[in-house]
C-alpha cells in the first residue's frame, strides 16, 4: 500500500484521533498556525533521471517493480496512464516539465543530484 513512499494517512486513518483534536488541527491549519500537506490518494509518483541511458532520460517510477526495471520512460509512462483523462495529463505533462528542467542542468550537477543510473529518486 501507498507505493514507494509508504501510506500517508488521513486525519480520519487514526482511530484514537478524538473529533476535538481533528476540529483543533482544522482550525490550526484555517489559522495557517501550522504547515499542511494535500493528500490526493492515487498520485504517488517517484521522477529520476538516468544519465547512463542512451540518449539520457527522465525516468518515473509507482514501485519497486518499476524502479529495479530502471524505471519508466516518457513512451512507457504515457502508455501506463493512457486514456485517464486529467490524471494521464497531469503524469504526462509533469514529467515532461520535470525532463525540460533537469536538462537545464549540467551533467556534473544531474550526476550529484540522481546518481549515476537514476540511483536517487
Amino acid at each position: 500500500m501507498g507505493g514507494i513512499a509508504g501510506h500517508m494517512s488521513h486525519l480520519y486513518d487514526n482511530p484514537s484521533l478524538t473529533f476535538s483534536k481533528m476540529k483543533e488541527i482544522m482550525q490550526s491549519v484555517y489559522s495557517a498556525d501550522i504547515e499542511a500537506e494535500e493528500k490526493v490518494d492515487g498520485q504517488n509518483i517517484f521522477l529520476s533521471y538516468d544519465l547512463s541511458a542512451n540518449p539520457p532520460r527522465a525516468v518515473a517510477a509507482r514501485n519497486m517493480g518499476n524502479i529495479k526495471k530502471g524505471g519508466m520512460d516518457a513512451s512507457a509512462l504515457a502508455n501506463k496512464f493512457a486514456g485517464r483523462g486529467g490524471l494521464t495529463e497531469a503524469f504526462t505533462g509533469g514529467f515532461k516539465t520535470f525532463e525540460k528542467a533537469v536538462e537545464a542542468l549540467s551533467s556534473s550537477q544531474k550526476k550529484q543530484i540522481f546518481g549515476e543510473s537514476a540511483n536517487i529518486w
